[in-house]
Order: C-alpha cells, then sequence, then structure tokens
C-alpha cells in the first residue's frame, strides 16, 4: 500500500515536471488555492462587519443612494433581471444543460451538478447560520427568510461560472466561451445590483454573496482538477511515456482531451 502510494506521488510529480498539461493544471490549483485564501478572508472580515453593524451606516446610505435613481421603467427592467437568478430559472437552467450536455460531456455534468447544488444549500446554511434581516428601507418586492448572503447572487455567481468553465474546459468553442463568460460576469452583476435596486438586500449582503459564490466556485475547480491530474497521470502510462523519451528536453506530454474527455 505504501509503495503503491508513494509511486502515485511521484507519478503526480513528474506528470507535473514533464508535461504542459501537468504543468497548466498545476498553476489552475496554485493561483486557485491562493484566490480562495484571498477571496474567505474578505468574505470572513465583511461577515464580522456586517454581524458588528460596522458597515450597516454604509449599506443604508448607498442603498438610499441608488433609491434615488428609482424610475418606473428601471424598476421594470430590474425587477426581469432580478429572476435571473431566481431558484425556478436557475433550476430551469440546470435542466436544460444537463439534457443538452449529459451524453456528450458526463463528467462536465457531474460537476456542474456538483457546484450547483452544493452551492445553493451552502447558502441556505449561511443564511440560517447569520439570521441578518432584511432591509426595511423601502423595498419593492416581499422576501423572506434572511438577507445574508444574497441567494439570487450567489446562485447567479456559481451557475454563470460554472456554465463558462464548462464551456472552456470541454469544448473547443474558445471564442464562444470567452464571450459567455463576459455575459455571464454583466448578468451576475446586474442580478446583484437589481436585488439592492429593489430593497430586498443590502450591498453587503451582494458582496459578500460575490465572496462566498466566487470561493465556492473555486474549492469546486481544485477539486476537479486534482482529479483530472489524479486520471491522467496513472503510474504505468508515466513509466510508458519516460521509456518512449530518448532526449529529456523533448519529453512526449501527456495530451488531456478538452473537448470530450467527460
Amino acid at each position: 500500500m505504501k509503495n503503491e502510494v508513494t509511486g502515485k506521488i511521484r507519478a503526480v510529480k513528474g506528470f507535473i515536471s514533464h508535461s504542459q498539461a501537468g504543468l497548466l493544471i498545476f498553476l489552475e490549483i496554485v493561483v486557485g488555492s491562493f484566490l480562495s485564501l484571498v477571496f474567505l478572508f474578505l468574505f470572513l472580515a465583511l461577515t464580522d462587519g456586517v454581524l458588528e453593524k460596522q458597515v450597516l451606516t454604509f449599506d443604508v446610505a448607498l442603498s438610499r443612494l441608488i433609491y434615488a435613481y428609482r424610475t418606473p421603467t428601471l424598476t421594470q427592467f430590474m425587477s426581469l433581471v432580478t429572476n435571473l437568478g431566481s431558484a425556478p430559472l436557475i433550476a430551469i437552467g440546470m435542466l436544460v444543460i444537463v439534457l443538452l450536455c449529459f451524453q456528450s460531456c458526463k463528467r462536465g455534468v457531474v460537476f456542474f451538478l456538483f457546484t450547483l447544488l452544493t452551492g445553493v444549500t451552502l447558502n441556505l446554511l449561511l443564511k440560517l447560520i447569520f439570521r441578518v434581516p432584511r432591509p426595511d428601507i423601502s423595498p419593492l418586492e416581499i422576501a423572506t427568510i434572511y438577507s445574508f448572503p444574497s441567494g439570487h447572487a450567489m446562485n447567479s455567481t456559481v451557475f454563470y461560472g460554472s456554465v463558462a468553465f464548462l464551456l472552456f474546459h470541454f469544448t473547443r468553442h474558445k471564442k464562444l466561451a470567452v464571450v459567455v463568460t463576459i455575459l455571464a460576469s454583466v448578468l451576475i452583476l446586474l442580478v446583484g445590483a437589481s436585488r439592492i435596486y429593489l430593497g430586498v438586500h443590502y450591498p453587503s449582503d451582494v458582496l459578500a454573496s460575490y465572496l462566498v459564490g466566487l470561493l465556492w466556485l473555486l474549492i469546486c475547480l481544485l477539486f476537479e482538477c486534482t482529479l483530472r491530474i489524479l486520471k491522467f497521470c496513472p503510474h504505468r502510462e508515466w513509466k510508458n511515456v519516460l521509456s518512449r523519451t530518448i532526449d529529456r528536453k523533448r519529453v512526449h506530454p501527456l495530451v488531456l482531451k478538452q473537448d470530450c474527455d467527460c
């Protein structure tokens, strides 16, 4: 057992040091880990400020400033935009993606479902743990349960972020993936802004939902990257790669199938 584990660790090290694909995945893990720590620190700091009511004055002032720009037309637009982060629409989108992609990209769909469902569960748990009340300044909608962090904004971050990741890593349509990523970022920001505009969340609720949503998305990505390394560098395959390499300066890298290795 010990020799097997040691061999696996050596295979991973060799895969990372001599394979372009392995190096890329390793860099993703390093950068993702760093960003995860940053998002975690910022979320904890913001949470402390919310619970100690240190940011309440800022929340109220910024909310009132946004309320000053309310118009009937803008209210209709924001009411429409906010539905893009609602549970029913997210569920419909999830079902559509599963039906369209499951046969061609099962691994990607499993990642997508796991990330989204656990993200929604995490948001509900955080609301129940912190029990922060909703704003009561001038709400345009009636919202139940607690306020911190925003469910719409966090669900949007995880859902649209996962869709962008699927396109980048499991298809060859990189230009389409870039466009979708830009659109996803805009939608995420609009959903968060709509929650503040409609008076159902403070700005700190939305900012916290972005931080914890990105944190959870990164954690799931790190998990997926780790599985990719373990999957693509079995010890026997790595030994075959080394045995076929005459010149160490010309190592034949293992290539990941980015299109549909699912």
